[in-house]
């Protein structure tokens, strides 16, 4: 495979520690919302809808194994990054796209793989 031009900032983000903790929604704050699977852009886009104070954060989850997921997340108006989607108790660290590429985030593949060296894994 050969790798998207995007995974070296990826991994650059990861060594300089710049990816961001996202903790999931309680169940408080989710209230009656229903996020559909396997759908977090469009999650988020309808929360915003009802929450015009949160605001979209389009980026990277950083998973094990090395490889970036493309994903959304809604960033509350005190800054925290809060998942909406899967609210399974897992934080997760997040990369924000427009800080590091200035490539269109909807015409990027779901996942870009590239092995992080195995001292930064988690």
């Amino acid at each position: 495979m050969i790798p998207h031009p995007l995974a070296d900032d990826l991994v650059k983000s990861v060594k300089r520690r710049a990816s961001l903790m996202v903790r999931p929604a309680t169940p408080a704050e989710m209230g009656s919302f229903e996020a559909k699977e396997a759908d977090c852009h469009r999650n988020v886009e309808r929360w915003i809808l009802d929450h015009p104070r949160h605001r979209h954060a389009r980026g990277w989850l950083v998973m094990p194994g090395g490889h970036f997921v493309r994903h959304s997340v809604v960033q509350f108006e005190d800054g925290r990054l809060v998942e909406i989607t899967y609210v399974d108790g897992t934080h997760r660290r997040f990369i924000w796209h427009d800080r590091i590429s200035q490539l269109p985030f909807d015409d990027l593949p779901p996942q870009i793989c590239r092995p992080i060296p195995a001292d930064l894994r988690h």
